[in-house]
């Protein structure tokens, strides 16, 4: 009897050749090229979001504190308030929390900047990190030096001794800026990007490896500057890590002094804001102040701007 091999049983099993594997390997590295960025957007903007649903919770946090607190904005203060009694109690992050009962919701979680390990609530001098600046503009090109024109008015004892205040600090920052002050709500900034890991890489404030939230220029946007001079002689002592945007500022120098200023654009070039009437929306940093000599009504950091 003749044996019957099916020709399956002599097919040659090929390997394949390195060429081919090659092919294989260029494909896969083209496709991860194409894809990796895309999934990177896809997180950031997750992220974007994210801030900016913070951001929402703390703007609402602003508006419940003015309905208790005869409709004024909070104010805020600078380092050296530090020692003057309850110094926590008198920075906007420690006023509104109680409103949003979180701490969480001060971080952006694009903010990588570092932390206190043994600090995790407000309730000590190094609180944790935020991701969050008040507007509490008070000088820069068309405006009058040391006047509050933002929403937070600046109350430092280390300046002046209410009510023993004069002309180079007026009473009027320590009463704060009421409703009625403002007289574009819905196209005035309240709160802006801030984040911590960038103001640390900052020389001048390279010190501020915790980012204490009561420590000034991490929670506050104070100047403008249609310059990028980094020496300290055209930014009020030399307080370049608080300076508001300016989109006729010469954008060659790193951040804080090209024309986004201090705020973060970690969002796809964007960043997230909220304004007076408690929206949100993300921006270009340099829209909120185009041109803050020739186009004034522009700046939308100006609270008193008619």
């Amino acid at each position: 009897m003749t044996a019957v091999v099916s020709a399956s049983s002599h097919r040659i099993r090929r390997a394949f050749t390195l060429i081919e594997l090659l092919v294989v390997i260029a494909i896969i590295a083209i496709l991860a090229a194409i894809l990796f960025p895309v999934f990177a957007q896809a997180r950031e903007k997750a992220r974007q979001a994210s801030c900016l649903s913070n951001m929402k919770q703390l703007s609402l946090a602003v508006i419940q504190y003015t309905q208790d607190y005869d409709e004024t904005y909070p104010t805020t203060a600078l380092f050296d308030q530090i020692g003057n009694g309850d110094a926590l109690d008198w920075h906007w992050p420690y006023r509104i929390q109680p409103y949003v009962k979180s701490v969480q919701v001060f971080w952006c979680p694009s903010d990588g900047g570092s932390t206190s390990d043994w600090c995790t609530d407000f309730d000590c001098f190094g609180a944790p990190r935020i991701s969050y600046a008040s507007n509490s503009l008070m000088g820069g090109p068309g405006l009058q030096d040391n006047l509050a024109t933002g929403i937070f008015a600046i109350t430092n004892n280390g300046w002046a001794n209410y009510p023993a205040c004069d002309s180079w600090y007026p009473c009027k920052n320590y009463e704060g800026i009421n409703l009625a002050d403002v007289t574009q709500p819905a196209d005035t900034i309240m709160l802006a990007e801030k984040h911590a890991d960038e103001v640390q890489k900052v020389p001048a404030y390279a010190w501020m490896s915790n980012n204490p939230a009561a420590f000034w220029p991490s929670h506050v946007f104070l100047w403008d500057s249609n310059t990028d001079d980094d020496t300290g002689s055209t930014w009020f002592y030399g307080d370049a890590g608080a300076g508001i945007p300016n989109g006729v500022r010469p954008n060659v120098k790193p951040y804080p002094f090209n024309r986004a200023g201090a705020c973060a654009t970690k969002h796809s070039g964007v960043s997230n804001f909220s304004f007076a009437d408690g929206h949100v929306k993300a921006m270009k940093p340099e829209a909120t102040n185009p041109d803050p000599t020739n186009r004034p009504r522009e700046n939308k950091w100006n609270s008193k701007r008619l």
